[in-house]
Order: C-alpha cells, then structure tokens, then sequence
C-alpha cells in the first residue's frame, strides 16, 4: 500500500508540474517475501478474499499477490489518467517471486540442503494457470505486450536488482551470491554507471519508489546519489510491512524519504505495498500536468 501510494504520488506530482521526461522505477518487496526470520504479511481483508485456499500460508501468500496485482492496476490507470499510457513502456519482472513457505499446498523446502526451484513462483499468476492467485492486471500487461518467455533473473534482490539497474549480468558486478546485508560494507560498484544516470542525460526525470538493497554504507551508494531525483522507500532488503523496521535481524527501522528518515507516523500500521503504490500513481498524475519530458 505505501509503495503504491507513493508511485501514485510522483505520477501526479510529474503530471502537474514537470517537463521532462519520467522514469519510475516500483520495486516492492512482495511477493519476494517470507523467510525463517519473517513471516509472510498481508491485510486480513486479502487472507479473507481467499477462503477458498485452505493452507494459511498458501492464502497468505495468495493475498500477497492480490496485493501487488492491485498495485500493478492502480499505476496503470493513474498513467492512463494523465494520458501518457500509451506513451510509456512498462516493465514488470520477478525475481522469481515465490516465497519460501507455503508456495504450494503441502510443500516444504529443506533449508539444510540448496533447493534448486528455478521457476518457484512462475505458476502463481493466473495467465500461467494459477486458480488460486487470480491476477487480472498482471494478465493484461501479458495480453496487450511481450512476454519474454526465456528471459530468467537471478533468484535473489541485489543480484536482479543489479542486472536491470546496469545491464551487466550479476557474475559481472560482483553480486551472484546473495542479497547485501543492512551492515555490510558492499554495494554494486561505483564503476557501474546505472540505467537512470543514463536517462538522466537524455533529459528523463527520475525516481524510485520501494526497496532499494544496492548497498547504502556510503552516500555515494544511495540511490539519490546514483541517478535519481527522489527515492521513498526502504535502503535495506527485508523491511516489515507494517512497523518499517529491518527485517534481517530487526537492527532499526528503515524507511526513507530521500536520504532521511521518512515520516512513520503517518503511515503508521498501513501496508507497505498500498503506501508505494500510492506514491508511484501522485508521481505521474503530477507530471501529467506540468511535463513535457518523459
């Protein structure tokens, strides 16, 4: 809900105000999620659309995915409402998306052993057949453009993160192996130039809302000092959804707006996903009124 929110709130923003050109870049932390260390987290009223599911954490999951397929729905019509849909290229990929418990009924992943599950979350849309994950704004992204059947990501955040954001397969930016921790001193390297300094030059706005994870122990690292104008969301790679605080060992909280601190209270026990959402729809509903660039 707050990273909805939150795109929302650079569509309008860019919509009213702006006249470049706009690159949003909506990384939300579902359905990538679950772990021994955090349980899966969705409204109620998403547990409840799916009572028909009768494993806890398969309908949790499930509802995790209703969420981020409303997510999905709300930036198309706030770009549709600002009338630059047809002008604009979306781009939806996955880590792999599923999550480590509850991804089908009965199953189990025994963590003392790799599991090898290269397409673990592929069947949980339902233009892949899914009669339980019912995704009707994912289907038409599918519908009206390319699916790119043999296109495969990394597994883990930093390291798909990495590839989109320079182009470079991870073997390639020294991120193949897992996500950056909250207290390591590691981040994609400086010496890769990434896809919104690019677009920066070509005279785009640009803006990220969600989960960053490509290392923050330098300013130099953070992603307002690679590229983007704004950035709202979380700098670590497992936040809760709810209270903001750092997931991996729940160090501190983390939730930004820019390079500070954001202000929690007003967001205080409201879904992250709804949130950046939100965000993401006001960024291009501003510009839609005051941009002239892309």
């Amino acid at each position: 809900d707050i990273y909805t929110e939150r795109a929302v709130d650079i569509i309008r923003e860019r919509a009213n105000s702006s006249s470049k050109p706009l690159f949003l870049y909506l990384s939300h932390q579902s359905v990538h999620s679950a772990s021994r260390r955090q349980p899966l987290q969705v409204p109620q009223d998403l547990i409840n659309r799916h009572r028909d599911v009768q494993d806890l954490d398969r309908r949790t999951f499930v509802g995790m995915v209703s969420a981020l397929d409303d997510s999905v729905g709300e930036v198309m019509a706030a770009l549709k409402m600002a009338d630059i849909l047809n002008n604009t290229i979306v781009v939806f990929t996955t880590d792999n998306g599923g999550s480590t418990r509850g991804t089908a009924p009965g199953s189990s992943i025994d963590y003392s052993v790799g599991s090898n599950w290269p397409l673990r979350g592929w069947g949980d849309v339902s233009f892949h057949g899914s009669q339980q994950a019912q995704t009707p704004n994912i289907d038409l992204l599918a519908s009206t453009g390319i699916i790119l059947n043999n296109y495969y990501t990394s597994p883990l955040c930093s390291p798909s993160r990495s590839a989109i954001l320079t182009g470079y397969h991870p073997i390639h930016t020294g991120t193949k192996h897992d996500g950056f921790q909250g207290a390591q001193p590691f981040g994609t390297p400086l010496q890769y130039k990434l896809l919104p300094q690019y677009l920066k030059e070509l005279g785009y706005e640009t803006h990220a809302v969600g989960k960053w994870h490509q290392g923050f122990h330098r300013r130099e690292y953070l992603p307002t000092r690679r590229g983007f104008d704004s950035h709202f969301g979380d700098w670590t790679g497992q936040s809760d959804y709810y209270d903001r605080t750092s997931a991996e060992n729940w160090w501190a909280m983390d939730f930004r707006n820019g390079e500070l601190p954001a202000n929690t209270t007003e967001y205080e026990g409201r879904y992250a996903t709804d949130i950046y959402t939100e965000r993401a729809v006001d960024i291009i509903r501003e510009r839609a009124n005051s941009s002239s660039k892309p």
